[in-house]
């Protein structure tokens, strides 16, 4: 495997610099670069297993990405629903809920005839 989607790298990181950034007096670099090695090699394990399971890199990274997408913002759906309804507000809702959404993802990338105009930046 010679090409690792880069735009993963930016879903990645983007919430740990976001969150820093928000807390740069009270967090120390180390931390912030503990906390994205571990984002980034976690992203790159889901690609890799994404990859091997349907079997195109291409696919694999826009399913990647929707997950971390959902990993990352969970708290602020979840924070969102409580406003909205007293029972979406749980997880045992919430949480199937979005992972039915992740699955119809993943079945409308695998139908996706030319996935390349999705993922090409450069």
């Amino acid at each position: 495997m010679n090409k690792y989607p880069a735009y993963l790298l930016f879903f990645a990181l983007y919430p740990v610099l976001a969150l820093w950034s928000q807390n740069i007096q009270e967090v120390g670099f180390g931390q912030i670069v503990r906390v994205a090695i571990a984002s980034l090699l976690l992203s790159m394990l889901l690609w890799l297993a994404s990859s091997l399971i349907l079997r195109n890199r291409d696919r694999a990274g826009l399913v990647t990405v929707v997950v971390l997408i959902v990993f990352f913002s969970y708290g602020h759906l979840y924070e969102s629903a409580r406003g909205w309804s007293f029972e979406l507000a749980r997880h045992r809702y919430l949480l199937p809920l979005i992972i039915i959404v992740m699955i119809a993802w993943a079945f409308y990338v695998i139908r996706i005839k030319q996935v390349g105009r999705f993922t090409e930046f450069f």
